[in-house]
C-alpha cells in the first residue's frame, strides 16, 4: 500500500459556545439591503431564519444583535420596528410573498446606536418567546426621512433559497399593513446573534487530509482529522457507501474505510445529542492507478471556425465529444463518471498544452450515440474584438490532461484548433424609427443599447419632466387598441438607468404622449397612457445619459380603458387643532364627471358619503401624522374609481399660520418664530413661489425700519406688505423683500408713522425644509437734510431734564424717543426756539 496526499474542502458547521446567545451565518457580505437599507429613506424587510440553524430549544429572545460595516452614524436611520414570529415558511417564492405582520410580535421601536464598526445591540422592548421548533422570521422596517451613506451596510450571509424579501423607496413612508410589490427577494439574510436562546449541542469539527489506497483490492481507506469533539462523548463517523461507521473518543486522526475505488464517499460527524449538530464533509473519490485515466477518443467536435459581433445576443456555442469503451456506451441520458471536460482559448495558435492559454469549464450537453458530448457558450466569456483559437481539455479519473483538436487529438497539422473571430459591435437593427419592432400586449422583448446611435436627436419630449433623446436608444412600435397600456424596464434583468419615451407622428415631427423616468428602485421606468385604437406609437427606450448603455426588457401590458369620466375632485387640508388637536380632509367635488351617483369613503373608517351633485364634503377628525387616502367610486362603473394621494398633517400650524392671524410685533424686540407646521401661502410671494410661512404685523414710526430673520436654515425668504388689513394684500408684489441664503437674512425700509405692516416670512420656496428661527424688529430716527449747522441747533447733548431747540423757521411739531425706539414725548411749540 502507499500513502497519497489529497487536497479537499470542508463543510463545517457553525459551532456555538453554551451560553444564552446565539450567532446564525458568518457571512461578511456588505452589499445587501439588509436588515435596513440606509441609503434610502424608507425599507421595510423579512429574513427567515430556519429552526435547524437557530440549534435551539424553546427560550425567550431578548435582544438582536448585528454588524455594522459602515462608517456613518447612520443619523437619518434612526426610527425602526423590529417584529419577531414563528413561519412555516423557509423560503419566498416571489416579491408578493410578504409574511403578514399582523401574525408577528412588535418587539422593538427606535433607534440603532451606531458608534463605529461591529455588533450593535438592540435590546428587544418585548421580548419574543420561542418555541424551540419552528422557523423564525424577523421583518425590520425603517422610515426616517433623509438616507444615509451608500456603503453604510450590514454583514449578510448567502443562503441556498431566497430567505429574505426587502422594499425600499425614496418618497413615501412604508405601510407595512399592506406593503408594495417588493423590490427583490434575496439569496441572504443579516448575519444576526440572538440573545437569550441557548445551543442545544455543539458540532464537531474535522478535515480529510488523505486517502491510503490498497490498488490490489481495488479499495481506499480515508484519513480523517478530528480537531473538535463537539459535545459528544462518542463520536460516529458514518458514510454513504454502507460500511460500518467508526466511533472517535478523543482528537487526532483516525482511518475510515476502506471503500471500493471509483465510487464517491460523503462522510458525516454524528452527534450524538442532537442531529442538528451533525457535519457533513465533502465527497470523496479515488481511483487507483490501475484504473483507466486517458479516454478512447476525444474531439472538438464543432464548429472549425466561429464569427460573431461584439454585440452579439445569441448563444455562441463550442462542443466537444469523448468516447471510452465500457464508460461512454453504457450510460443513458446522463454523463459518464470520472469525465472532466474544459474548453479552452488563445490568443496565439500555439499548443493548448501550454501556458497562454485560459480553460473553463464546460458542462454535460447530451449523448450523441456513444459519445458524451460537452458544450460551452463563448458568448459567455465577454472576450474583446479581435481573433482567438480554441480547443477541448479531458480528464479521466483524474488522470493527465489530453487535448482535442477539430475531428480527434489535437496534432496541430490534421486535428487543429478552432479560429474563433470577434468582430466590432454593431447597431441593432432597431437602432432606428424607421426599422422600429413591433410590439403587442402581453410582450416581453429584451433589447441592448451598448451599441446603438442616437437616432430622432430632435424629438423633444415634456411631459413631467423635460427630456430628449439624447442617449443610444432603440425603437419598438405599437398600434393603439384602445387600451390602458403600461411599458415596464422595472425588471431584474435591466442592467441600467433606463428612460421611456412614447411618441406619435413621424420622422422629424413626433408628437410627445408619455414618458417614464424613476418610477422604479434602482432608477428604472415606467409610463402609462391610454392608447387610441389604430393609432401608431413609437416606443423608444435609451439611457438617463449618454454613458447610460447596457441591456434591458421592455414589458408591455394592457388593460381596458375606462367606459367612463372620472369626477374632479380636489382635496384639501383643514386644521382643527383647536377642536380636536389633529385635521379634517375637505373633498371639493366640482364635475360629476359621467357619474349620477358617487360613493366617497376614508380608508380610516369613517361612514361613507353619497354624492349626487357638485358639492364639498369633509371627512374627520383625524390624529395629526395620520395618513389618509380618499376614494371616490363611480356607483354604476367601478372602472372610474380614483384615490387622493396620501393625506395628513404631521403638526398642528403655528397661530400666525395666515394673515388674519398675525403675531404683532414690537418694535425694538426679538421674538421666536417657527414654520413647522404651516400650510404655504397662497400664490407667489414678492420675488418668487414661498414655502411654507408664518405672519406678523407691526405699526411704523417714520423711522428706518430693519427686519431681520435668524433661521436654523438659511434658504429663506421675507416680503413687506403695507395695508391696513389683509384683504388689502396682494401676494406677488409687496412693499420690501429680501429673498437668498444668506444667515441672517434683512430687510431695511422708511416706514411711515401711524402705517400698519404685514410681514411674511418663510422657506425660500416649496421645496425647502421647514425651520425654527428668530425675528427682530429694529428702527432708527431719519431726518432730513439741513442747509447749515445755524440752521437749527439742539442742546446739551447728552440731555439730562432740558432740550433746548432753535431753528431759522417755526418747529411745528416735537416727537421724542428712548433708545428702544418707544414714544416718550409729542409737543407742538410752533416757535423758532423751544
Amino acid at each position: 500500500m502507499k500513502k497519497i496526499t489529497l487536497l479537499f474542502l470542508m463543510c463545517v458547521a457553525l459551532t456555538s459556545q453554551l451560553t444564552a446567545q446565539l450567532q446564525v451565518g458568518d457571512g461578511e457580505n456588505q452589499l445587501q439591503a439588509l436588515p435596513i437599507d440606509p441609503y434610502f429613506e424608507y425599507s421595510y424587510t423579512q429574513s427567515i431564519y430556519l429552526a435547524n440553524e437557530l440549534n435551539s430549544g424553546a427560550g425567550i429572545i431578548t435582544g438582536l444583535q448585528y454588524y455594522f460595516s459602515g462608517t456613518s452614524s447612520l443619523d437619518d436611520s434612526q426610527d425602526l420596528t423590529i417584529y419577531v414570529g414563528h413561519t412555516s415558511k423557509s423560503s419566498f417564492s416571489d416579491s408578493d410573498d410578504w409574511i403578514d405582520v399582523t401574525t408577528l410580535t412588535a418587539s422593538y421601536a427606535g433607534g440603532i446606536p451606531v458608534a463605529g464598526q461591529g455588533w450593535v445591540t438592540l435590546t428587544l422592548d418585548t421580548p419574543f418567546v420561542y418555541n424551540g421548533t419552528d422557523n423564525i422570521v424577523i421583518a425590520v422596517t425603517e422610515n426616517s426621512v433623509g438616507y444615509d451613506g451608500f456603503g453604510d451596510d450590514f454583514w449578510n450571509t448567502a443562503t441556498s433559497e431566497a430567505r429574505s424579501i426587502y422594499y425600499r423607496n425614496d418618497n413615501n413612508p412604508i405601510t407595512i399593513s399592506d406593503p408594495e410589490t417588493a423590490t427583490g427577494t434575496a439569496s441572504y439574510v443579516p448575519t444576526v446573534i440572538i440573545d437569550g436562546i441557548t445551543a442545544l449541542c455543539t458540532a464537531a469539527a474535522a478535515t480529510v487530509t488523505s486517502v491510503v489506497e490498497d490498488c490490489d483490492n481495488s479499495q481506499f481507506s480515508i484519513l480523517v482529522d478530528v480537531t473538535d469533539l463537539g459535545d459528544s462523548t462518542n463520536l460516529e463517523i458514518t458514510n454513504d457507501a454502507g460500511v460500518t461507521s467508526t466511533t472517535v473518543t478523543a482528537t487526532g486522526e483516525v482511518t475510515v474505510g476502506p471503500f471500493p475505488v471509483g465510487i464517491p464517499v460523503v462522510l458525516t460527524l454524528e452527534n450524538e445529542n442532537n442531529d442538528l449538530c451533525d457535519v457533513v464533509l465533502d465527497s470523496v473519490l479515488d481511483f487507483c492507478p490501475t484504473a483507466a485515466n486517458t479516454l478512447d477518443y476525444y474531439n472538438l467536435q464543432f464548429p472549425a471556425t466561429l464569427t460573431f459581433a461584439e454585440s452579439e445576443v445569441l448563444d455562441q456555442i463550442v462542443y466537444a465529444q469523448a468516447y471510452d469503451t465500457g464508460l461512454t456506451d453504457t450510460t443513458v441520458g446522463e454523463a459518464a463518471a470520472g469525465i472532466e471536460v474544459w474548453i479552452g482559448y488563445s490568443a496565439t495558435n500555439t499548443d493548448p498544452s501550454s501556458d497562454d492559454w485560459t480553460w473553463e469549464v464546460a458542462t454535460f450537453n447530451a449523448e450523441v450515440g456513444n459519445n458524451d458530448e460537452y458544450a460551452l457558450n463563448i458568448l459567455d466569456l465577454g472576450l474583446e474584438v479581435g481573433v482567438y483559437y480554441y480547443a477541448s481539455r479531458f480528464s479521466l479519473n483524474e488522470g493527465p490532461y489530453t487535448y482535442g483538436g477539430f475531428g480527434g487529438a489535437w496534432d496541430g497539422t490534421i486535428n487543429v484548433s478552432g479560429l474563433l473571430t470577434i468582430t466590432p459591435g454593431l447597431p441593432p437593427v432597431n437602432d432606428d424609427l424607421a426599422n422600429a419592432i413591433a410590439v403587442t400586449c402581453g410582450d416581453t422583448v429584451s433589447g441592448i443599447t451598448t451599441y446603438a446611435t442616437i437616432d430622432e436627436a430632435d424629438a423633444t419630449i415634456d411631459i413631467s419632466t423635460s427630456s430628449d433623446i439624447d442617449s443610444p436608444n432603440l425603437w419598438y412600435s405599437f398600434m393603439g387598441t384602445g387600451e390602458i397600456v403600461t411599458l415596464s424596464t422595472c425588471t431584474v434583468n435591466t442592467t441600467f438607468d433606463t428612460e421611456i419615451l412614447v411618441f406619435t407622428g413621424n420622422s422629424g415631427s413626433l408628437v410627445a404622449v408619455s414618458a417614464g423616468y424613476d418610477e422604479c428602485a434602482l432608477y428604472r421606468a415606467e409610463t402609462t397612457f391610454t392608447s387610441i385604437a389604430g393609432t401608431q406609437y413609437y416606443i423608444a427606450i435609451e439611457g438617463f445619459n449618454l454613458a447610460n448603455i447596457g441591456a434591458f426588457d421592455l414589458e408591455v401590458t394592457c388593460e381596458p380603458a375606462p367606459t367612463c369620466t372620472n369626477a374632479t375632485a380636489t382635496y384639501s387640508i383643514v386644521s382643527d387643532c383647536e377642536t380636536s388637536g389633529g385635521f379634517n380632509i375637505e373633498v371639493d367635488i366640482t364635475d360629476m364627471g359621467t357619474a349620477t351617483d358617487l360613493t366617497v369613503t376614508d380608508d380610516q373608517g369613517n361612514d361613507a358619503q353619497a354624492v349626487t351633485e357638485a358639492t364639498t364634503l369633509t371627512f374627520g377628525p383625524y390624529v395629526n401624522g395620520t395618513d389618509v387616502v380618499i376614494t371616490i367610486a363611480d356607483d354604476n362603473d367601478e372602472t372610474c374609481e380614483q384615490s387622493s394621494d396620501t393625506l395628513t398633517q404631521t403638526v398642528c400650524p403655528p397661530s400666525n399660520d395666515e394673515c388674519a392671524g398675525a403675531e404683532a410685533l414690537t418694535l425694538g424686540t426679538t421674538v421666536a418664530g417657527s414654520t413647522v407646521g404651516a400650510t404655504g401661502a397662497a400664490s407667489s410671494s414678492c420675488d418668487g413661489t414661498i414655502g411654507n410661512d408664518v405672519w406678523y404685523t407691526v405699526t411704523g414710526d417714520g423711522g428706518d425700519m430693519t427686519i431681520t430673520v435668524n433661521a436654523a436654515t438659511v434658504d429663506q425668504q421675507i416680503g413687506v406688505f403695507e395695508s391696513e388689513d389683509c384683504a388689502g394684500i396682494t401676494l406677488g408684489s409687496c412693499l420690501e423683500s429680501a429673498t437668498g441664503f444668506s444667515n441672517p437674512e434683512s430687510v431695511t425700509f422708511t416706514s411711515t408713522a401711524g402705517t400698519n405692516y404685514y410681514i411674511q416670512v418663510g422657506a425660500w420656496s416649496s421645496s425647502s425644509a421647514d425651520s425654527d428661527f428668530s425675528i427682530t424688529i429694529e428702527t432708527t430716527l431719519s431726518t432730513t437734510d439741513f442747509e447749515t449747522e445755524a440752521a437749527f441747533t439742539y442742546y446739551p447733548n447728552p440731555v439730562k431734564n432740558t432740550l433746548s431747540l432753535n431753528a431759522q423757521n417755526s418747529i411745528e411739531q416735537v416727537t421724542m424717543y428712548n433708545m428702544l425706539g418707544q414714544e416718550v414725548l409729542r409737543a407742538t411749540p410752533n416757535t423758532v426756539d423751544s
